[in-house]
């Protein structure tokens, strides 16, 4: 996939958006996607991914998924990424800060409702996504913030605007964009400083 191709398809109105983050899910969203009478586009990973949920899970259109809670800071991913963010957390926790995450497997459709009544109990988000910093979770969560009326700061972490994703292996590429769990948490900590 292209690193803007969730841009691209959220500007079409009647497809739904998915990226899993683990095998279960997937097999759930692929399912689904099966069942389903219109179009899907489904963002899949190339890499064996582990399992983010327990086998009772059920996934649903439109789901936000609350892996951990926590009161400093909230990190929102999508996809493989929510790997990235999940040990970002438990770093930031071993370091005292006490850091939730969000991971949203369903981008369209969304429960912006739902979305919003997590995220304004943070003082601090931080989206991360292996995608183009527009267009994806971190445009989807800077709309729901701004039409929430939630004056939260927000940090969106991804492929910068007007760079391509640079060519090397997952973790250099990761880095090399600021979005693998290093980063992640260099980011929060920084946010949580006020800096």
């Amino acid at each position: 996939h292209s690193i803007d191709d969730i841009a691209v398809m959220r500007g079409f109105g009647n497809i739904e958006i998915y990226a899993p983050s683990c095998p279960l899910e997937c097999r759930q969203i692929i399912d689904y996607a099966l069942a389903h009478v219109g179009p899907v586009y489904i963002r899949l990973d190339g890499k064996d991914l582990p399992q983010l949920h327990d086998e009772n899970y059920q996934f649903r259109p439109g789901q936000i998924d609350v892996l951990r809670e926590g009161n400093d800071i909230v990190l929102v991913a999508m996809g493989s990424t929510v790997h990235e963010a999940v040990s970002a957390a438990e770093q930031l926790h071993a370091q005292g800060i006490s850091a939730g995450v969000i991971a949203i497997p369903s981008i369209r459709p969304c429960d912006t409702q739902r979305l919003q009544e997590l995220l304004k109990h943070y003082p601090a988000v931080i989206t991360v996504e292996e995608h183009n910093v527009n267009g994806g979770v971190g445009s989807l969560v800077a709309e729901v913030l701004a039409e929430g009326g939630c004056g939260i700061p927000l940090l969106r972490l991804g492929i910068p605007d007007g760079q391509y994703a640079i060519a090397g292996d997952r973790a250099s590429t990761r880095a090399h964009h600021g979005i693998d769990a290093a980063s992640v948490v260099k980011s929060a900590v920084r946010m949580c400083a006020g800096a």
